[in-house]
């Protein structure tokens, strides 16, 4: 597989969730679907949620102090000042250079929408939808 590095894979907190909620390689699989290793990035907006998230109890708490370790190593670009973290995820998309690895499908749908391309979880393997030009 080669390494590319001017693309990058950002990552949405429900992709990571997904992942460890299916106990799945989620960062492993994105590699193999793509046929290519890309740089994995996180928002600082999604290490924020990612961060709340880790103070509820029960399974949901569980699954986000398990996506901050996947996060480990990635790297966490700067806060993008908008209301939420999908917002962020679109305004930082559309400057290019970046394919979206989300299980939102209202998100999926905009960032399609805007020709951005997304990697999402579908019956628990991954689907890419838009073209990928690498």
């Amino acid at each position: 597989m080669n390494i590319i590095r001017s693309k990058k894979v950002l990552i949405d907190s429900n992709f990571l969730l997904g992942a460890v909620e299916q106990g799945k390689d989620a960062l492993a699989m994105i590699d193999e679907v793509l046929d290519v290793v890309l740089p994995k990035t996180l928002l600082e907006n999604i290490m924020d949620e990612l961060r709340g998230l880790t103070q509820l109890s029960g399974r949901k708490g569980r699954a986000a102090r398990k996506a901050l370790e996947m996060a480990v190593g990635m790297e966490v670009l700067p806060r993008v000042p908008v209301s939420s973290p999908d917002e962020a995820i679109v305004k930082l998309s559309e400057k290019g250079g970046f394919i979206v690895a989300t299980n939102d499908s209202a998100l999926r749908r905009e960032l399609r929408a805007r020709g951005v391309p997304v990697i999402y979880f579908k019956d628990g393997y991954l689907s890419v939808e838009g073209y990928v030009a690498i």
